[in-house]
């Protein structure tokens, strides 16, 4: 449990697909909140204090996923959700089927083109915590 990661409450499976049921957080998307500044040409509400602030509490969240052998593999302005204090959660771990253990080769592993790091396009490359840092 950390305060950076999104809490999942249980998991399930119905008609061969994989559930998670997560607690509702309130706020945006780190995505939504970039176009937001840049339509209002406030490019400038994402100071440097700010980011080195998200980055640190989501780099602290993604320790602990790494911790118990997971990796999230699609991290992205989209699913990174900013509270409404401005704290940030990292969402959907529904491409986070890999762990780092050797059954993890045997997996196929989803990614967001473009967000994703260059070991995923390639079907036998080692994934890694230094997969979701990329």
């Amino acid at each position: 449990s950390h305060p950076a990661i999104v809490r999942v409450l249980n998991f399930f499976r119905e008609n061969g697909t994989v559930y998670m049921v997560m607690t509702y957080e309130q706020g945006k998307t780190l995505q939504e909140h970039i176009l937001t500044a840049r339509q209002q040409g406030k490019l400038k509400m994402l100071r440097e204090r700010f980011i080195r602030q998200v980055f640190h509490d989501l780099m602290s969240g993604l320790r602990e996923v790494h911790i118990h052998k997971l990796l999230h593999l699609d991290i992205k302005p989209g699913n990174i959700y900013l509270r409404e204090d401005f704290s940030p959660i990292l969402l959907d771990f529904g491409a986070a089927r890999q762990t780092l253990t050797a059954e993890a080769s045997r997996f196929q592993p989803m990614y967001t083109p473009g967000f994703a790091a260059p070991e995923l396009y390639r079907k036998h490359n080692e994934l890694g915590p230094w997969t979701d840092i990329y």
